[in-house]
């Protein structure tokens, strides 16, 4: 994934809230060390191998990194505006009101996917991890469903794609903001493990999360307010799951 080598993580200082997303969210938290625990138990991890520190340090990361489950989902919504033009342009009204959406027919996947990023991706300081996150999302669903069509997507692959966009961007945000627990002293082979059981586990717990919500796709079109409801709902749900994990 080549994601632990690409930065040191914020400081322990640094609030919740970037200063590009204050206008957007009126919240600049920023509580005291809050990078202190979930490091610790991650460094834990890269030296004992003990899977039980995965759960603990995600835990510490949404309840004081992100200061709880009912403000994390404020440092993602760069992260909700894109996917829900993303998932709106594809299964909803959609956001280019000038484009027939059934003119991108005989483009591919990718590129049917770059032009939607190309035209909804904020320029601030989430862009590149938005971009990665959706990127990989897309990747990965269409190596579980080779005949993919973006825009006939089944129930499956559209839930299987909120799945993988959702955990892919909490993913990248949370090994971003561990950084410097990725820089202990242990094998490449080890920041490997740590990093693909953190992803397993936001996935495991994204995909629960959106179980409780299913009953809402196959009811089609959504708004692009319903699905920008739907994605806030559940990447609360994640955060709450994650913060009550014994």
């Amino acid at each position: 994934m080549g994601t632990s080598a690409s930065s040191m993580g914020p400081r322990n200082n640094s609030p919740i809230i970037p200063e590009w997303l204050v206008p957007e969210t009126g919240n600049c938290l920023t509580p005291a060390n809050r990078f202190n625990q979930p490091r610790k138990f991650a460094r834990e991890f890269l030296r004992t191998s003990d899977g039980s520190l995965i759960r603990q340090a995600l835990k510490e990361y949404v309840r004081k990194s992100l200061g709880g489950h009912s403000s994390a989902g404020l440092r993602f919504v760069s992260f909700s505006k894109v996917a829900t033009d993303v998932l709106s342009f594809l299964h909803g009204e959609g956001f280019v009101k000038e484009e027939n959406i059934r003119n991108l027919s005989g483009l591919s996947p990718n590129e049917v996917l770059d032009l939607i990023l190309s035209q909804c991706c904020p320029v601030n300081g989430d862009a590149d991890k938005i971009q990665d996150a959706c990127i990989e999302a897309y990747s990965n669903t269409q190596d579980k469903y080779p005949n993919l069509d973006p825009l006939n997507l089944t129930d499956e692959q559209l839930a299987y794609l909120i799945t993988e966009m959702l955990s892919q961007m909490l993913f990248y945000q949370s090994v971003n903001d561990l950084g410097k627990a990725f820089f202990a002293s242990a094998s490449p082979k080890a920041k490997i493990e740590l990093e693909n059981q953190v992803l397993d586990l936001i996935r495991e717990i994204t995909d629960k999360a959106l179980a409780e919500e299913k009953k809402i796709l196959g009811d089609w079109p959504l708004t692009r307010e319903r699905w920008q409801g739907l994605l806030e709902k559940v990447m609360d749900t994640v955060f709450r799951i994650i913060e009550e994990e014994e």
